[in-house]
């Protein structure tokens, strides 16, 4: 719907609403651009039949809340078969007296009867499994938390609960013109009307803005923009919210092996949705259909074509689909060792499920005509779109590090250190 503002026309697009126009100048490839340049920015749109969920305000939030911890560890024991000893620091907290703990190094059970700061006191060899306390219980021993056995008649325990940390993220501007001189308007080239050009050009390119935008950009305020004296906000992107990553240097020396994949996997999968999304570039796409053509016997001596595109790879019973997002992981940067930039040494894999966008009422994306200043000899239009990235976990998310417990592990994972494919 078109609104008339003194001289100038806007036109909004509400979320989940695409008319013919919008869906032809943003959301199809034109003048040779690839579904693979703004996949992100399509997929999320899709999912979420359209710019998110709105927000009144450009600072938004978002809670983030974790299960309690499924195991501690013995940080301090005197003796192998004592009945006391001191548990990971803080861990304390989430234990109470009747819970029973499985040491799963040496296979006994135990039943707390105190605790005290990060000190219990438990029954050794519950059950007499072991027929007495085992006399290889060490410090770092893994005590998995089976939960409470409580006596009968008795009161209802205290809740151990854990508080929902509330995260933020602000709201992007992004703002892409389009702008041609009278001549050019009314004169025509190889390719041509230049307005027409220019037009869909800018369109395209402002898609591009709104992806990247959603990768790499950072969670910032202020309230007087250096540039234009004026507030700005950013959103906070895909690679600020990823702290957990994999590097295939450390055990594979960069080579993207079958087994390292797999590996990957394990690690990708510990936490979230069973079916999550790898945003790659061409060349570690390449590996993947490399290491299918490895497997297949190729005997038909007639045909004249030969390859195989893969786009999904299950491992445990876990899905991985495979998007080529080269805008993002090719061409830029540093050369790498085997082909494109930088970020071609690196991916992403999403639990898209747990993403989602932002967006302020009637500022999802819209364009703006004839915004050119009065006595102008041309023409100017601008595309507009506010947008945030809601990601869950979210920024602050405390255990979102490479160094946390793996029962922490983020359902996002990013690779690093991909050289070549064997």
């Amino acid at each position: 719907m078109a609104t008339i503002q003194g001289q100038r026309t806007t036109e909004s697009v509400p979320s989940g609403l695409r008319p013919l126009n919008f869906s032809d100048k943003i959301f199809n490839p034109e003048f040779g651009y690839s579904d693979g340049d703004d996949s992100l920015f399509r997929l999320l749109y899709k999912l979420g039949k359209g710019l998110g969920k709105e927000t009144k305000t450009k600072k938004f939030q978002c809670a983030e809340d974790v299960d309690r911890k499924k195991s501690t560890a013995i940080s301090s024991i005197s003796g192998a078969t004592d009945t006391y000893f001191d548990v990971t620091s803080g861990d304390g907290d989430i234990l109470q007296a009747g819970m029973m703990l499985y040491n799963e190094m040496t296979d006994e059970r135990m039943r707390i009867t105190d605790v005290s700061g990060d000190t219990v006191t438990v029954t050794r060899d519950w059950g007499s499994v072991l027929s007495g306390a085992s006399s290889s219980t060490a410090n770092n021993d893994v005590l998995r938390i089976l939960g409470l056995a409580s006596a009968e008649g008795t009161d209802a325990p205290d809740a151990i609960t854990n508080q929902p940390s509330t995260g933020y993220n602000y709201l992007s501007f992004v703002r892409t013109a389009v702008e041609a001189s009278e001549h050019d308007i009314h004169t025509t080239t190889e390719y041509g009307n230049d307005w027409d050009y220019a037009r869909k050009k800018q369109a395209r390119q402002h898609v591009r803005e709104v992806n990247s935008t959603l990768w790499f950009s950072s969670r910032h305020e202020e309230t007087t923009c250096p540039v234009f004296g004026k507030p700005v906000s950013t959103t906070g992107g895909v690679f600020q919210h990823l702290g957990d990553y994999y590097d295939l240097t450390t055990a594979y020396s960069g080579v993207l092996t079958e087994k390292a994949i797999d590996l990957i996997m394990e690690r990708a999968f510990y936490n979230g949705s069973d079916d999550k999304v790898l945003f790659c570039g061409r060349h570690m796409g390449n590996a993947f259909t490399s290491i299918a053509k490895n497997k297949v016997m190729f005997n038909d001596q007639k045909s004249k074509s030969y390859g195989m595109k893969i786009t999904e790879y299950t491992s445990g019973g876990k899905r991985l689909e495979i998007i080529t997002e080269k805008e993002i992981f090719e061409g830029f940067g540093a050369t790498n060792s085997t082909y494109g930039g930088t970020m071609s040494a690196q991916a992403a894999i999403l639990d898209v499920k747990l993403m989602g966008l932002r967006h302020i009422p009637n500022m999802g994306t819209r364009l703006k005509r004839n915004v050119q200043l009065p006595g102008v000899s041309g023409r100017k239009d601008v595309w507009e779109t506010t947008i945030g990235l809601e990601m869950s976990p979210t920024i602050d998310f405390t255990y979102n590090s490479d160094s946390a417990a793996l029962q922490y592990r983020p359902p996002h994972l990013r690779l690093k250190g991909f050289v070549t494919y064997g």
